[in-house]
């Protein structure tokens, strides 16, 4: 990720980092590949058993992805990840630790990658790296 004042991704909203990841060039998918991870990172770093979140990216893209991500009681991440085509992907992960890219992080961003449909765009971690 990019140092958290960065000029670029710092003010970018969610939906302006969704359309940044959808660029043909490294720079915008760079920076908004950054800003989508660090919300979601923000967010789920201070989730206890039974919090939920909505991540929406609809506003520049639309239709966008739309995910819901829950805490069980057992501190297990459970996504539901909305697809543009109103398909629905199940994701589940442990509790966001202190690490860069957590998994449940990592398949969001693959799922988000995947959904831009720029081919050039590649997220690795988790079984990948």
């Amino acid at each position: 990720m990019h140092a958290p004042d960065c000029p670029v991704c710092s003010p970018l909203t969610r939906d302006n980092a969704f359309w940044y990841l959808s660029q043909p060039h490294i720079i915008p998918v760079s920076h908004g590949s950054s800003a989508l991870a660090r919300d979601l990172y923000e967010t789920l770093r201070h989730f206890r058993p039974g919090d939920a979140a909505t991540f929406d990216y609809d506003g520049r893209t639309s239709p966008a992805p739309l995910v819901t991500i829950t805490m069980g009681a057992d501190g297990t991440l459970t996504a539901v990840f909305t697809r543009i085509d109103g398909t629905e992907v199940l994701l589940t992960g442990p509790a966001v630790a202190d690490e860069p890219y957590p998994p449940m992080i990592t398949s969001v961003l693959k799922e988000l990658a995947h959904e831009s449909k720029n081919p050039g765009v590649r997220i690795v971690g988790g079984s990948d790296a």
